[in-house]
């Protein structure tokens, strides 16, 4: 009922008020139903890739977590897990897509944090390590997309706009036309986020190597 057509417009709210009080449930019965949300990603993905802009949907849904919650806090640790396997399934599948998705509808909310001269790092880290869920992807080409992507969404004063067409056609195989890396004076969030990144990388291509070093 997270997403989907036919979702009543009050289901943000209605998972909201749940997950501000699953704490008062026993604990085998808050492990059922982190289970029962983590086994609705392969259900959740083909939604999305039929009909992109029902991530925002599934955003709202957890918005006031990661709008009130300390990220060492047990829904925090949940919602998080949630959205790394959305992430790895979906990049799996239509991995321009699930940039497009998260770049727009969802780290916008939380631009300034990336913009922060001193973030809240337990916060920062967690975003990102969603990111690179949605984008962790081996082709060379993509993940150059990726750096473009995420350069100019530090950068840019629009950044975060949604592309209509990237989420009107979500099997296309390319992304709009984004700037090419660059030198400029407000790189420093930019190559923060990169020399966090990196140490998440498990197997880095030797082409995906050189584009962290550039």
């Amino acid at each position: 009922a997270m997403v989907g057509t036919n979702a009543p417009d009050a289901r943000p709210d209605y998972v909201s008020k749940y997950l501000a009080n699953i704490h008062k449930l026993p604990k085998d019965v808050k492990d059922t139903v982190w289970e029962a949300l983590q086994n609705s990603v392969p259900e959740l993905v083909p939604i999305i890739c039929t009909r992109a802009t029902e991530f925002a949907a599934f955003v709202s849904c957890f918005q006031s977590v990661f709008d009130t919650l300390l990220p060492t806090s047990e829904v925090w640790v949940q919602v998080e897990q949630l959205y790394t396997l959305f992430g790895q399934a979906l990049v799996s599948q239509a991995p321009y897509l699930s940039l497009t998705v998260f770049l727009t509808l969802f780290m916008p909310r939380y631009r300034d944090h990336f913009l922060a001269h001193r973030p809240n790092a337990e916060k920062y880290h967690s975003f990102l390590r969603m990111f690179h869920a949605f984008t962790n992807h081996d082709n060379t080409s993509f993940r150059l997309a990726v750096f473009r992507s995420l350069q100019d969404f530090l950068s840019t004063n629009d950044a975060g706009t949604p592309s209509e067409v990237m989420l009107q056609d979500p099997i296309q195989k390319s992304v709009p036309a984004v700037n090419p890396l660059r030198l400029s004076s407000n790189t420093a969030p930019f190559l923060l986020a990169l020399a966090f990144l990196v140490d998440l990388e498990t197997a880095l291509p030797e082409e995906v190597v050189d584009l962290y070093l550039y």
